[in-house]
């Protein structure tokens, strides 16, 4: 899986897999007839979930990552609430990276979503 333009996004999940506190979710798409994966649409999805207030600094890793891979975007989309990023979306190709701040329930929500 080769992801130039989102390198540090991609080094900053792969280290969440050893972290404690932090939830991932791996999803791999193919067709079970023939075991290849589908070409048109995405067939890994992984979902990254943490409380904020359990990994604050992760938090600004993470932010950190996105801000610094997002000028390869092909499409970019920041919220921010009272001064604090509480959505992100970046577009590289065919490869969505997304992130999102619930407040209400203290948690920080990543998805990946990109073919291998």
């Amino acid at each position: 899986m080769e992801l130039k333009a989102q390198d540090a996004i991609k080094a900053l999940m792969k280290k969440c897999e050893s972290m404690e506190n932090v939830t991932i979710d791996v999803i791999r798409n193919r067709n079970s007839v023939t075991g290849r994966r589908p070409k048109n649409a995405n067939n890994v999805i992984i979902r990254i979930s943490y409380k904020s207030s359990s990994n604050q600094s992760l938090d600004q890793e993470i932010i950190a990552a996105f801000q610094k891979d997002r000028d390869r975007a092909d499409r970019e989309m920041i919220n921010k609430s009272d001064g604090k990023i509480i959505r992100m979306n970046f577009i590289f190709g065919n490869s969505n990276f997304s992130y999102n701040y619930d407040a209400e329930n203290d948690m920080i929500n990543i998805t990946a979503r990109f073919n291998e």
